[in-house]
């Protein structure tokens, strides 16, 4: 999963990965320092030298933060910026790409709005939606094609922290190698060019495709074009029968009284990948 410039140094952040000084000691709820950059209101502020956490109230400007409760801050103290992660993540439609630094087109008008999402308990840094996300019914006029969802931390306006592209399940797909390579049938060519259209891929063959091959070991996967090529020391031969399941990207017409909806437990946000 993509995560936005943003949404990327913002949980760094909250990992401690940022910090700045106190430019001016002060004894104060207004503290100068030499940035404010990564702060924002909840954002937790550890300061050093007087060895005391402190929560922003609000931001100033890029050098002047008010805090929640005084303190009597030292020059050239050193601050750790711990930015809370959103209590609330708002899901969001796209229909053209975003990017890294956001962008994008969101669906806007026809009664489109985002929706709030409920997550589980992380588990292996990942969290999973435990609850169905349902859109409004777009009225007057359609959506058009939906292609991306993302996450923002604002039900209007905030901030993108991380997009995916909306993924369809291919269950118990069969087919045989051709030479030691197996193009899956929803491959990127029927994809309009979306980007990373495959994940997820188990490949099962053998009687009763009841033995399941090992990715790196017996073949690798073009996650890009959607094709399994086979390794020759691998437990599978040039012309093997197989049974594949799958995630493919894809994309949805959101058209007059429809409705677009991700089911309970469908999406998931892995934390543990978002430095790569």
């Amino acid at each position: 999963m993509p995560f936005t410039t943003l949404g990327r140094n913002r949980i760094l952040n909250a990992l401690g990965f940022n910090n700045t000084t106190v430019t001016t000691g002060a004894s104060s709820a207004t503290q100068t320092v030499g940035t404010t950059a990564g702060m924002l209101a909840g954002s937790i502020l550890y300061f050093n030298t007087a060895a005391v956490f402190r929560v922003v109230s609000s931001v100033t400007n890029s050098t002047t933060v008010v805090l929640t409760s005084s303190i009597s801050s030292t020059t050239n103290e050193v601050v750790d910026v711990y930015t809370a992660f959103p209590t609330t993540l708002y899901i969001g439609l796209f229909t053209a790409t975003p990017g890294l630094s956001g962008g994008g087109t969101e669906v806007s008008g026809n009664a489109y709005a985002r929706q709030a999402a409920a997550f589980s308990v992380a588990a292996s840094g990942v969290i999973t939606s435990n609850a169905g996300i349902t859109f409004p019914t777009p009225t007057p006029s359609s959506w058009g094609t939906v292609t991306y969802w993302g996450a923002f931390d604002a039900s209007t306006s905030g901030n993108l922290w991380f997009f995916e592209n909306i993924q369809k399940p291919v269950t118990n797909e069969t087919g045989s190698m051709s030479s030691g390579i197996y193009n899956l049938a929803e491959g990127s060519a029927a994809l309009g060019g979306l980007t990373n259209p495959v994940a997820s891929v188990v490949v099962k063959y053998g009687a009763g495709y009841t033995s399941t091959a090992v990715e790196g070991t017996d073949y690798i996967v073009q996650y890009d074009t959607g094709v399994i090529i086979r390794i020759s020391t691998g437990a599978l031969s040039a012309s093997q029968a197989l049974e594949v399941t799958y995630l493919c990207a894809d994309s949805e017409v959101v058209g007059v009284m429809s409705q677009f909806q991700i089911p309970s437990g469908n999406l998931s946000i892995a934390f543990k990948s978002f430095i790569a």
